[in-house]
C-alpha cells in the first residue's frame, strides 16, 4: 500500500492541473500556473478557428499574458492566421523507487524545462494593387433647352389709311376755243370740265354774263384784254354768254352773245378748280400748305379741319378793308394768307383755294344773314363722311356750310352753323 504524502498530493495537482488544460473548451479563461517571470506556456491542445468561425464570435477574449496571433494578409484582401507552434514543456518525472525496508523515496521530480515558444514571424505580402480601373461616365447629350416662344404681343394696329390727294385740276383761256369778234372772245373749250374764259377789250368797263335759264350771273372783266375764268355752277346743259360794254350810267350795250352747250359729266367740276374769284395755281403758297394738312390726313374730313384751324387762327377781320371795299373787288388768297388780314371774301377765297387745290369741292356762298341781313360770303364743302365735330361745326354728309369769317372773330359757332340764318344768293 501506498502512503500518500505531501509531495505524491502535489504531483496529482500537477496531473490533474494538465488535465484540465488539455480539456478546456473554446474561448476558456484559464489561471495561469507559471510562475512570475516564466513564458507562458501555451496547451497543446490549443487550436485557432478558421476566419468564418471567428466571424462569428461576437467577443475574442485572449488568455492573459497571451499575445493575439497575428494575421498574414494575402491577395484580394484576404488574411492566413499565423501558425505558431506550441512550446514542448512535458514534464519529466521518475516514478519512485522502492528502498529497502519498505521504505519509498519520494519521486524526484525535476522541474520543466520550458522551452520558449518558437514564434514565426507573420510574413506579410504586400496587398498586390491593381489600378482602379475608371470607366470614364456616359456622358449625356447636351439638354438643349426648348424654344422659348416668342412672348405674344398685341397685334399691330393695321395703319390708318393716308388721304390720296387726286391730281391736280386747273383751268385757263385757251385762244385755240376762242368765239367772237375783234372785241370779245369767248373761250369755250372748257365747258366740258365746268368753266368759261373770256377776253375783251375796250375804252370803258366790261361786263360779263352767263345764262343758265332764268339764273343769270353777271361778272366785271377786265378792259385790257387780260383773260378770265368763271365756273359752270348750274352744271350741264345749255348756256348763253354774254360780253357788255357800258355805254352810260349803269346801262349796257352788248357786245359779243354765244350758246353753247357745255356737257359737264362730274357734277364737282366747277367746284375742283381756280376761277376769278378762286384764283391759285400749282406753285401757289397756300397750294403748298393746303398739301402739308394733306400728308398728315387720312380723310378728306381731315384736311378741311386742319385748313378751318389755320385759316380760323392766322386770319383777323380787316374792318376798314371792308368799309372801303369797292365794286367789284376780286381776292388774292396768297396774299390774304401773307398779311394775315381780309375780309368775308377773303376768308371764303382762301378756303376755297387750299380744300379745291386738294380735290375737295368747295364753294363760295354769296348771300344774306340775319338778323341784320348782313350781305356776307362763305364756303359750303362736299364730303361722302358722316357726321364729325371739329370747334363745334358739325359737318354732315353733303354740302356743308362753313363761314371762317364769323369762327375767327369770336361769334357765335350756333349761330353760324344754323342754316335757317343764311341766304344763299350766289354760288362760285
Amino acid at each position: 500500500m501506498i502512503r500518500r504524502t505531501r509531495t505524491g498530493a502535489r504531483i496529482a495537482l500537477i496531473l490533474a492541473a494538465a488535465l484540465a488544460v488539455g480539456g478546456c473548451g473554446r474561448g476558456a479563461v484559464l489561471e495561469d500556473p507559471t510562475p512570475p517571470g516564466a513564458m507562458p506556456r501555451i496547451p497543446a491542445t490549443a487550436s485557432f478557428l478558421p476566419s468564418s468561425e471567428a466571424e462569428e464570435s461576437t467577443e475574442a477574449v485572449e488568455p492573459s499574458g497571451q499575445e493575439a496571433p497575428s494575421e498574414t494578409a494575402q491577395p484580394g484582401g484576404q488574411t492566413q492566421p499565423t501558425q505558431t507552434q506550441p512550446a514542448q514543456t512535458p514534464a519529466q518525472t521518475q516514478p519512485a523507487q522502492p528502498q529497502p525496508g519498505g521504505q519509498t523515496q519520494p519521486a524526484q521530480t525535476q522541474p520543466a524545462q520550458t522551452q520558449p515558444a518558437q514564434t514565426q514571424p507573420a510574413q506579410t505580402q504586400p496587398a498586390q494593387t491593381q489600378p482602379a480601373q475608371t470607366q470614364p461616365a456616359p456622358t449625356e447629350p447636351p439638354t438643349t433647352a426648348a424654344p422659348t416662344e416668342p412672348p405674344t404681343t398685341a397685334a399691330p394696329e393695321p395703319p390708318k389709311p393716308k388721304y390720296q390727294v387726286p391730281p391736280f385740276q386747273g383751268s385757263g383761256y385757251n385762244p385755240a376755243g376762242v368765239v367772237g369778234n375783234e372785241r370779245a372772245h369767248v373761250d369755250i373749250s372748257g365747258l366740258p370740265l365746268g368753266y368759261v374764259a373770256v377776253a375783251g377789250e375796250s375804252g370803258t368797263r366790261l361786263k360779263f354774263q352767263v345764262i343758265y335759264g332764268d339764273i343769270k350771273y353777271t361778272y366785271d372783266i377786265a378792259s385790257n384784254g387780260s383773260p378770265s375764268v368763271f365756273p359752270l355752277t348750274c352744271g350741264a346743259g345749255n348756256y348763253q354768254f354774254r360780253v357788255m360794254e357800258n355805254i352810260e350810267g349803269n346801262k349796257y350795250a352788248e357786245l359779243f352773245s354765244t350758246v353753247a352747250n357745255a356737257p359737264i359729266s362730274n357734277p364737282f367740276s366747277p367746284f375742283i378748280r381756280p376761277s376769278a374769284y378762286c384764283n391759285y395755281g400749282p406753285g401757289s403758297a397756300c397750294v403748298a400748305k393746303a398739301a402739308q394738312f394733306s400728308a398728315n390726313a387720312s380723310t378728306a374730313v381731315d384736311v378741311v379741319a386742319q385748313v378751318y384751324q389755320f385759316v380760323c387762327s392766322t386770319v383777323r377781320y380787316d374792318a376798314g378793308k371792308a368799309a372801303s371795299v369797292q365794286s367789284g373787288y376780286l381776292p388774292n388768297p396768297d396774299a390774304t394768307m401773307a398779311s394775315g388780314m381780309g375780309i368775308c371774301f377773303d376768308y371764303a377765297s382762301l378756303a376755297a383755294a387750299m380744300l379745291r387745290s386738294q380735290g375737295i369741292p368747295c364753294k363760295i356762298i354769296f348771300g344774306y344773314v340775319a338778323p341784320n341781313n348782313l350781305y356776307h360770303a362763305w364756303n359750303m364743302f362736299y364730303t361722302n363722311e358722316t357726321g364729325w365735330v371739329t370747334v363745334e361745326f358739325a359737318v354732315n354728309p353733303g354740302w356743308t356750310r362753313l363761314d371762317l369769317t364769323f369762327s375767327a372773330n369770336g361769334s357765335n359757332a350756333a349761330f353760324i352753323g344754323n342754316g335757317s340764318n343764311y341766304a344763299d344768293v350766289y354760288q362760285y
